[in-house]
């Protein structure tokens, strides 16, 4: 089983960061909650929302303790029955 994890950070409107991990499940999910983690020793907040996008695993929106608000996609592409991802640049 292969995963890949797509992350945008998405700051003003405007993608500040992308990030791309290959993974299984696990990798996958703790991945996502040392994002959160990091985020909430900083002294922010954040919420979950729900979208109904294709791919589309979670969106949780940030907000620091400036007030800025960061939002956090996470596309996820594979299943169970993925065994290979293969990248082409």
């Amino acid at each position: 089983m292969v995963y890949v994890i797509v992350r945008e950070e998405i700051v003003n409107g405007k993608l500040k960061k992308l990030t791309l991990l290959i993974g299984d499940k696990e990798q996958l999910n703790n991945f996502i909650y040392e994002e959160l983690n990091k985020f909430y020793k900083e002294g922010g907040s954040f919420s979950k929302r729900k979208e109904t996008e294709d791919r589309l695993y979670e969106v949780w929106e940030l907000r620091k303790s400036t007030g800025e608000i960061i939002e956090l996609r996470f596309y996820v592409f594979g299943n169970e029955d993925t065994d290979v991802i293969e990248m082409v640049s």
